[in-house]
């Protein structure tokens, strides 16, 4: 949630991004600046979610080598393969760390 926003639901239509091509567009209930405030909390959030998986694949570079060359060889891995593997995992970054390295 972006405190600047608020607890407040923009768009309320359902409609599926699959929705058939005939079906008319409605005018947003919002202005430009709220759309632009929505984008950059979008973008923000979308950021922030890549640089954490980045992080953690970083943090466990082995273990990704290792699971892949398992594969490679056996191409499937069992329950007791990736338990194995994940024995040496590191605990993922929290957000806000990962926010600090940026």
């Amino acid at each position: 949630m972006e405190p600047d926003l608020g607890h407040v639901a923009f768009e309320t239509d359902q409609r599926s991004y699959l929705s058939p091509a005939a079906e008319p567009m409605r005018p947003r209930l919002y202005g430009d600046d709220t759309a632009r405030e929505i984008d950059c909390a979008v973008r923000k959030a979308v950021r922030t979610a890549f640089d954490r998986a980045v992080a953690i694949l970083q943090q466990n570079r082995v273990v990704l080598e290792e699971s892949a060359r398992r594969l490679l060889q056996k191409e499937t891995l069992e329950t007791t393969d990736l338990h194995e593997l994940f024995q040496s995992v590191t605990p993922a970054p929290t957000a806000t760390a990962v926010a600090a390295e940026r």
